[in-house]
């Protein structure tokens, strides 16, 4: 199955989802006691968008211990995002996307992030990704060595073979309401 036919698939299989908040509350939980998220102290969240899992929580709670980021685009029509501290969860605003985003932005090197959280409409067995075909967050994993969990409901994790391409980027675990598996 191509690309496009599997983001196609999952954005109706997703909007036909009734949203979960008690499904993403577990998700949290993993990833509360998750010890690369425990060990993590700078941590790349994203703001949950058409019924993605809602991750706004965890990212209240850490703000304390840890250095918490969003992301922030800098460019829509090339793809180029970069990543956004916030003190605070009002620092977030809806971007021209509809998604929540910093509103401010101070230049972090992306380099020194710890853990990157990042959102798919669809994961395979093997860790490759589909995303909604905008490239930002390949572009931006390309450039980091951080490790990087997709974060979906388990409906998501797919058993068929997504078809990846040289500047697609494998994630390293997958968070679900069901667990966190590794790749």
């Amino acid at each position: 199955m191509k690309k496009a036919d599997i983001r196609q698939k999952m954005k109706i299989c997703r909007a036909a989802e009734k949203f979960s908040k008690e499904k993403s509350q577990k998700i949290i939980e993993f990833l509360r006691n998750f010890d690369l998220f425990r060990r993590s102290k700078k941590i790349l969240f994203f703001a949950g968008f058409q019924n993605e899992p809602d991750l706004l929580p965890l990212a209240a709670e850490n703000l304390l211990e840890k250095s918490i980021f969003f992301p922030k685009i800098l460019d829509a029509k090339r793809g180029k995002m970069a990543a956004a501290k916030i003190i605070k969860i009002s620092d977030l605003e809806k971007s021209d996307f509809g998604i929540l985003a910093p509103k401010t932005f101070d230049f972090f090197p992306a380099e020194k992030l710890d853990l990157v959280l990042v959102p798919a409409l669809a994961v395979d067995f093997s860790g490759d990704r589909v995303g909604f075909g905008g490239g930002f967050y390949d572009r931006f994993l390309a450039k980091i060595r951080a490790k990087r969990v997709a974060v979906v409901f388990d409906f998501q994790k797919i058993s068929e073979k997504i078809p990846a391409e040289k500047t697609d980027q494998k994630m390293d675990f997958v968070a679900t309401e069901k667990g966190i598996f590794r790749f």
